[in-house]
């Protein structure tokens, strides 16, 4: 039996993070045995930064296999912890939030629409322009 190990690297950088900010030559890099243990990991870690936080927390977040990943540990905060969250897709597509190539769609699917609010999101407009809409 092949043990998987997960690694990850924390590297949230957000304006209201400043007890300790992070910067590239400050990284944290855990490897654990399991995804389950990775996602505790980082829902402790993240938990604490957004707690802490007196403002908005701004998270940028990557698609493809972490939407799983972070959906987890989004879904786990308590509500007044998401309430101070503003989330967008630092690798987004340009695609309709239905079409299965946007990565906010992604999420949205798993975290449910009623995160919609939290994100920020980048629509098509009818004649092949675009346009960031920031609630």
């Amino acid at each position: 039996m092949t043990i998987f190990k997960y690694a990850y690297n924390i590297l949230l950088q957000m304006d209201t993070f400043v007890k300790d900010p992070v910067t590239s030559g400050n990284k944290n890099v855990i490897v654990t045995e399991n995804k389950n243990d990775m996602i505790s990991i980082i829902f402790n870690e993240f938990s604490k930064i957004v707690q802490d936080s007196q403002s908005l927390v701004t998270v940028g977040l990557s698609g493809g296999s972490m939407v799983g990943i972070m959906s987890d540990v989004i879904s786990r905060l308590d509500q007044s912890l998401k309430d101070k969250l503003r989330l967008f897709c630092v690798d987004e597509r340009l695609v309709s939030l239905d079409d299965e190539d946007s990565n906010t769609g992604a999420y949205l699917k798993v975290l449910g629409n009623e995160f919609k609010k939290q994100f920020v999101i980048v629509e098509e407009i009818n004649d092949g322009t675009f346009f960031v809409r920031i609630r």
